[in-house]
Order: C-alpha cells, then sequence, then structure tokens
C-alpha cells in the first residue's frame, strides 16, 4: 500500500471536493484466501493469485478520539471512480487504509 496523491489541508471532504488522499491497495483474489482468516497465507498461495490493484480516493479527515485520545479518521469514505465502496471492503483493509493515511498525513 502506498499513498499516490497527497492533498494537504482538506478539511472535511464532500462529494465534488478533492479527496484527502489516493491509495492504492493490492488485492489478491483465490478460493483458497475466502476463509483464512489471520492466518498466514503461503507463498504458493499468493502466486497463484490474480492481483488487482485498487486506486481509493479517501474522504474525511483526522481528529482526536476523545475515548482513546489517538489520531482516528472522521467521516472517512473510500470511493473508487466516485462510487463509495467502503462497505464492500473487508474491515481489515478499512482498518488498515485509514492507519496508514493517520501515519502519512
Amino acid at each position: 500500500m502506498h499513498t499516490v496523491t497527497r492533498i494537504p489541508e482538506q478539511p472535511i471532504s464532500r462529494p465534488g471536493l478533492e479527496p484527502l488522499t489516493q491509495v492504492e491497495v493490492l488485492v489478491l483474489f483465490h478460493p483458497d484466501l475466502q476463509f483464512i482468516g489471520n492466518r498466514r497465507v503461503s507463498a504458493e498461495t499468493c502466486a497463484r493469485a490474480t492481483q488487482g490493484w485498487l486506486t481509493l480516493d479517501v474522504y474525511g479527515y483526522p481528529v482526536t478520539s476523545d475515548f482513546t485520545g489517538r489520531s482516528v479518521m472522521e467521516d472517512m469514505r473510500l470511493e473508487i471512480n466516485g462510487e463509495n465502496v467502503e462497505a464492500l471492503l473487508p474491515d481489515s483493509i478499512v482498518n488498515r487504509v485509514a492507519d496508514y493515511v493517520l501515519e502519512e498525513i
């Protein structure tokens, strides 16, 4: 995962505005990966998997959580070509994208 474009000082993102950043995510597709859970995947399975790169437009803004005191993304939305795809992605990917964006900005 890596940042493609960083757009500084974007306080609140709404439709029609530029995303906070763009992130590319490599997604692997293989039947053996469906129910693997948190176990480590073998190199052979990864090699046989179909690869797909997703370029996600990340909207939202970082705030400090009142509960934990840590930075979190407020009103985060992940889009591809203007379509919100956050609900279609596994929680682990959404959380990792949020963590990555918070580390980079």
